[in-house]
């Protein structure tokens, strides 16, 4: 089907080539909606009957409407009226005794009525009108949400191109911006951690291309406190847009984290007359996946949300939207409980949905991952009521036009990234595959190099590292330089090797928490040195929340030295400071006696490292010391 801009279908397509006229475009009040349709006006005994009208006609939607003309004595004729000329595209065709209109709305299109009129010899024998996106003129307003899927930190920079996707992506925000000027940007937190970046500049990289963004509001992920709370309140600091969170709080106070400097529960913004309150939700688990210090808590995004809605509503907000870092089973739970939620857009798991959910009179939308897509929800309300919506994901295009101003902010932390670290420091024998899905279910080589060099740095018996502190998402390929800043791709976070002394049962315990939610893909996965393991998947997995009566039945076997583990034996275990603090839920190491603490313990990535270095060519094989049984 070729799709014609409308103002230049008239003088352009229609006479020419199917012999009909149609009329310019101009503005309509609310015709009388109709379907089928038989009216005879004049023109002899010509008449036309409309069928499959439709009810409504939404942004991108193609719509045909068909009309059947008998008895015509004249040329016949059609003029499609709509409530925004500008963009409208049209098809009209032509068969022996039938005339089809396909009306292809486009983004521009705003709340009106079409009104198709069809005559004979410049007599009318029928009209029929139906209403667009949200209804008549004058009823309501358009409210849209374009929504992120969080950056990481990231810029995705191509060596090849030396394009940035996050400026193609502020490209496709300005452009969507551009058609629909009432358009609220909102990020979803995780925006300024972790990636090779983040390692290097803690973020600061990334606020300085957010401000240059038309971004309007943004919200906290777990990654967001990864070098800890008074790295996040410099980056705040420096941002040039609001901060929200209804969750991520002072524990003293009770106030937002940072309500210092300006992070507030909600803000109001006024779109086109209706007042959207805008709220943030950080995910459930905060304090096991990151850093929030002692005097910062996350609280249940229920109870938040049941006191802050209240709140919302009674400082104006017509709209309650939540731009959240909530996995979806917790967004839809959070949908499904509490009342007066009229939108929750963001996600922390990655998620992608085709079209938003309806729970509860709640529209919940998922965008994916770092720069898969970009959502846009517009809500068409009326009284303060979302009497319509319609949804699109834009795919990024991959030959759209970088913004300068962003592309401009990448090239230069490139620039100074390569200077600092573009130094090859050694050679790869092997592939290191640190895809996500690979460090968070299984053995992979580079993952044994990290949990070895551990264990050797502090000379411990076994060594555990979690694979969701393995980053990059990536396969690195063998016969290949290594440079400093691939170690930093890898290890971006800040944590320091430490060594405790426990019992053979607390590892145990330890490993079994490890492999308890591989399905879900979740960060605790345990990488060993010093240590072989055998899981079964179809065993009882630990529950984390009632421990003893539930402590896990999917370890079948684990040597320590090639001799079988002893539950009451004493073992130094090597590992990373964010595990020892607890993180990842690894909260039964805490238990055992500290023999090199974080303040002691090196960087992980400056270990690793030195280790590159000193080796020169690099080997990094799996030897099967993870196994699963099939």
């Amino acid at each position: 089907m070729v799709k014609i801009p409308f103002h230049r279908l008239v003088s352009t397509v229609l006479a020419p080539v199917l012999g009909l006229s149609l009329s310019a475009a101009v503005p309509v009040g609310a015709g009388a909606h109709g379907h089928d349709h038989d009216d005879d006006h004049g023109g002899g005994s010509a008449h036309v009957t409309f069928g499959t009208t439709p009810d409504t006609i939404r942004a991108g939607r193609t719509v045909p409407l068909q009309f059947t003309v008998t008895g015509a004595d004249g040329t016949i004729s059609a003029t499609v009226t709509a409530p925004d000329g500008q963009g409208t595209e049209l098809d009209l065709r032509a068969g022996p005794r039938d005339r089809y209109i396909t009306l292809v709305s486009t983004e521009r299109e705003m709340p009106g009525y079409y009104e198709v009129a069809v005559r004979d010899g410049g007599e009318p024998i029928g009209t029929v009108a139906f209403p667009a996106f949200g209804g008549p003129p004058g009823k309501g307003a358009d409210v849209t949400l374009l929504h992120d899927t969080h950056f990481h930190g990231a810029f995705h920079h191509d060596a090849d191109t030396g394009v940035s996707e996050i400026a193609q992506y502020m490209a496709l925000v300005e452009e969507r911006k551009d058609a629909l000027p009432h358009a609220l940007f909102t990020g979803n937190g995780d925006d300024i951690a972790p990636s090779l970046l983040a390692g290097v500049f803690h973020g600061e990289h990334m606020i300085e291309a957010l401000n240059a963004s038309p971004l309007d509001v943004d919200t906290f992920g777990n990654h967001d406190f990864d070098f800890g709370p008074e790295n996040l309140r410099e980056r705040i600091a420096e941002s040039e847009f609001p901060w929200v969170t209804a969750n991520v709080r002072d524990i003293d106070s009770g106030e937002p984290f940072a309500a210092d400097l300006g992070v507030e529960p909600f803000m109001l913004v006024d779109v086109q007359g209706v007042d959207v309150g805008i709220t943030g939700l950080g995910p459930e688990n905060m304090a096991d996946v990151t850093s929030l210090g002692p005097d910062t808590e996350q609280i249940p995004a229920i109870d938040a949300m049941e006191e802050v809605v209240p709140d919302m509503r009674d400082a104006g907000a017509d709209l309650v939207v939540v731009t959240s870092h909530l996995c979806g089973p917790d967004a839809r739970e959070l949908a499904a409980t509490v009342d007066g939620i009229d939108a929750i857009v963001g996600d922390h798991c990655a998620e992608v949905l085709e079209q938003p959910e309806i729970i509860n009179d709640t529209l919940v939308s998922f965008v994916g991952d770092e720069f898969d897509l970009l959502g846009e929800l517009r809500m068409q309300v009326e009284d303060g009521e979302i009497v319509d919506h319609h949804f699109t994901s834009h795919e990024l295009p991959p030959d759209i036009a970088p913004s300068p101003e962003v592309q401009h902010i990448v090239d230069t932390w490139e620039t100074k990234l390569d200077e600092a670290f573009g130094e090859v420091i050694g050679f790869r024998l092997h592939e290191w595959d640190v895809r996500a899905a690979q460090v968070r279910s299984t053995e992979t080589g580079f993952a044994n190099y990290i949990a070895d060099t551990i264990r050797m740095t502090v000379d411990a018996d076994v060594a555990l590292q979690n694979g969701g502190g393995i980053r990059s998402d990536r396969v690195f390929p063998a016969e290949t330089d290594i440079t400093r800043r691939d170690v930093i791709d890898v290890l971006p976070f800040p944590n320091t090797v430490v060594m405790v002394e426990v019992d053979g049962a607390t590892i145990l315990e330890a490993l079994e928490h490890g492999v308890s939610r591989v399905e879900a893909g979740d960060g605790r996965f345990p990488q060993v040195s010093g240590m072989r393991y055998v899981w079964d998947p179809d065993g009882e997995p630990r529950d984390p929340e009632n421990p003893e009566s539930q402590p896990g039945e999917r370890i079948v076997d684990v040597t320590i030295g090639g001799e079988p583990l002893d539950p009451d034996a004493t073992y130094t275990l090597a590992t990373n400071d964010f595990l020892l603090g607890g993180g990842d839920g690894y909260a039964m190491l805490a238990d055992g006696e500290v023999l090199v603490g974080p303040g002691e313990g090196r960087l992980l990535s400056e270990v690793v490292t030195d280790r590159i270095v000193s080796e020169g060519e690099v080997e990094s094989e799996t030897d099967g010391r993870i196994s699963r049984v099939e």
